[in-house]
């Protein structure tokens, strides 16, 4: 999505309720497509793509060395002045499900693709393994 496309939103007011309105959808299918080809083009594959009723998600993951980054676009819905555009927020994870993650990471949506890219390649936005914490076998376990 060009940047002029994403401007005309910046100071929209989406309607609230319980569903996702139908306005918001179109600029979901449009942010979906502007991440996918950011992701592309910096190298990135999408794991995991989590479509909320209040922004996207994602779960990215860089095929040259195998590392996680979770990128997430603020609350499209409640946040004011455009906030989303320019908060984009990342952090890293040492595998697929660790929820634990690294420290935030900040960065306007149109860099996104880039930031995720070079966390992704920094040693220290990840955490040795033995730092993780014990995985549950069952129920029961603890």
């Amino acid at each position: 999505m060009s940047e002029s496309g994403l401007i005309t939103w910046l100071t929209h007011n989406f309607p609230t309720g319980f569903k996702t309105e139908e306005e918001f959808a179109k600029i979901q299918a449009k942010l979906r497509s502007s991440f996918e080809k950011m992701c592309e083009s910096n190298g990135l594959l999408i794991h995991f793509l989590i479509q909320t009723r209040k922004g996207i998600s994602s779960i990215l993951r860089n095929p040259q060395n195998g590392r996680f980054v979770f990128a997430d676009l603020s609350d499209m819905l409640f946040s004011h002045n455009g906030r989303w555009y320019v908060m984009a927020q990342l952090y890293g994870m040492n595998h697929e499900k660790d929820y634990c993650r690294g420290a935030n990471h900040y960065c306007p949506w149109g860099k996104l693709g880039e930031c995720a890219k070079k966390l992704s390649e920094d040693d220290s936005q990840y955490k040795p393994a033995h730092l993780d914490p014990p995985v549950r076998r069952n129920e029961n376990e603890y």
